[in-house]
This record gives structure tokens, C-alpha cells and sequence, in this order.
């Protein structure tokens, strides 16, 4: 059981947390310090490097809990089919960036870019999860069919098409090409039509 000091770490961590997202959507990435983090939270700056070891740390933190929310309401449905799940789970992909805007999502871009590292690869193991749970169902149930890509390689398939995207988005800086290739990448389920 967590005691008094355990739940006032945690909720510390937590606003500094909230606190980078806050900063990430009015703010540029490389404006904001660990002391504008630090004050915004209303810690001292010793206290936010308690908790991570820098500001990339902190934003790819927010990328996992942001991933968290895009699975967490995830199941495979057996009843429904494959093609249509995949498709809202490209919108409701797009839906989470609009939500957050273009300068939060080119702030986590440039962070990734920084630190890549464990959190990023924690947030990927959640898509990846259910990804492949997703076609190993539409194979298993007949509604899908492929002797050439396992669900494996297509989720490979897919990340690297959702990062090309965000990628192609953070430089050009237009909504419509971020629609545009995510739309695109609902194609990818194709792959396993019959």
C-alpha cells in the first residue's frame, strides 16, 4: 500500500508531467528550459531532475502516456471486422495529434529526435500489441488473408508509415498533408484482402 510520501511523489511527477504538456502546446520545444518547467509546476528545478534527467525525458514520458490513451481503449472486437477496427484506429491515431496541435506534436517530434530511448519503445510496444493482436485476429477469423507478411512485419509496416508521416508533417507544417497520409495509411490493411 502506498504511503502519504509514495502519493505525493507520484502526483508531483505527474504535474511536471502536465505541466511540459501545458508548455508544449503554446511554447517551441527548444524555447522551453527546465526552469520554465520547474516554475510552471511550482517545484524547484532540483526537484524535476529528481524525476527525469532532462526535458526530453519528460516529453517522451508524455508520448507514452499519450499512446496509453490511444490503447487503452483498444480491444480486438471478434464480432466486428478487422478492416473497419484498423480504420478507427487510424482516427482515433489522427484525432489524438489534431487534438494536441501542431506545435505539441512537432515539440514530442524533436524530443524523440533528442532521446530516443525507453519510453518510446514502451509507448511502440502498446501499438504493436494490439496492432498485431488486430491482424492475428482478421487472419485466425478468415476475413483477412496473406501467405507473404506476418503481423509482425505489417506492424513494422505501419509505424514506419506513421513516422514518415508525422516526419513529412513536421517539416512541411500543413494539416491537410497529415490527413492526407494518415488516410493513406488505412491502405495499408489492403495488404491482407482477399
Amino acid at each position: 500500500m502506498a504511503n502519504t510520501r509514495d502519493i505525493q511523489a507520484q502526483m508531483t511527477r505527474q504535474k511536471i508531467i502536465d505541466c511540459m504538456y501545458e508548455l508544449l502546446r503554446t511554447k517551441e520545444y527548444n524555447s522551453i528550459r527546465i526552469t520554465d518547467i520547474a516554475k510552471k509546476a511550482n517545484v524547484s528545478v532540483g526537484t524535476v531532475y529528481l524525476y527525469f534527467h532532462s526535458k526530453a525525458d519528460i516529453a517522451t514520458t508524455l508520448v507514452h502516456e499519450r499512446n496509453e490513451i490511444l490503447t487503452q481503449n483498444q480491444e480486438v472486437d471478434t464480432e466486428a471486422p478487422v478492416v473497419e477496427q484498423f480504420y478507427r484506429y487510424v482516427d482515433s491515431y489522427l484525432h489524438l495529434i489534431q487534438s494536441d496541435g501542431f506545435e505539441f506534436s512537432r515539440g514530442i517530434m524533436l524530443a524523440l529526435l533528442e532521446e530516443y530511448g525507453g519510453h518510446q519503445a514502451t509507448a511502440i510496444a502498446l501499438q504493436k500489441n494490439y496492432i498485431i493482436d488486430l491482424i492475428s485476429s482478421g487472419l485466425s477469423s478468415g476475413e483477412l488473408s496473406s501467405d507473404t507478411i506476418t503481423p509482425d512485419s505489417f506492424f513494422r509496416l505501419f509505424i514506419n508509415s506513421v513516422n514518415g508521416t508525422l516526419i513529412e508533417w513536421f517539416y512541411i507544417k500543413e494539416e491537410n498533408d497529415l490527413v492526407t497520409g494518415m488516410n493513406n495509411i488505412k491502405n495499408l490493411i489492403q495488404i491482407y484482402h482477399k
